[in-house]
């Protein structure tokens, strides 16, 4: 899962993230999951989206790691929290997860 790197003196400065990321993002309300998805794809990233953390573990464990790189997921949700389902994902595979507690005000930083 390489990035971009350029070596500047001693440091490493990533300068883009992969176009190719395969992320699974998940948010039971349908306004930040739609904000959350206009985000990823200004990244061109691959964006599979789960409207609940059972349908969301459901599909990680049917694919896993070969389906996805990282996952996104909202930490409020009501059949199961972000936080048991990061408990998971931690125990049954291997793969990032950002936990999140999104909100509107935070878009203007991001969208242009």
């Amino acid at each position: 899962m390489g990035m971009h790197e350029e070596r500047h003196g001693k440091g490493v400065v990533v300068s883009e993230f992969p176009s190719w990321l395969r992320v699974l993002a998940i948010d039971n309300d349908p306004v930040n999951l739609k904000v959350l998805e206009i985000l990823l794809r200004m990244r061109n990233y691959h964006l599979t989206i789960a409207r609940d953390a059972m349908t969301a573990l459901r599909m990680l464990r049917e694919g896993g790691r070969g389906n996805f790189d990282l996952v996104i997921s909202d930490v409020y949700m009501s059949n199961m929290d972000g936080f048991k389902l990061l408990k998971l994902i931690d125990l049954e595979m291997d793969l990032p997860v950002i936990g999140k507690a999104f909100s509107l005000i935070y878009c203007s930083f991001f969208l242009p």
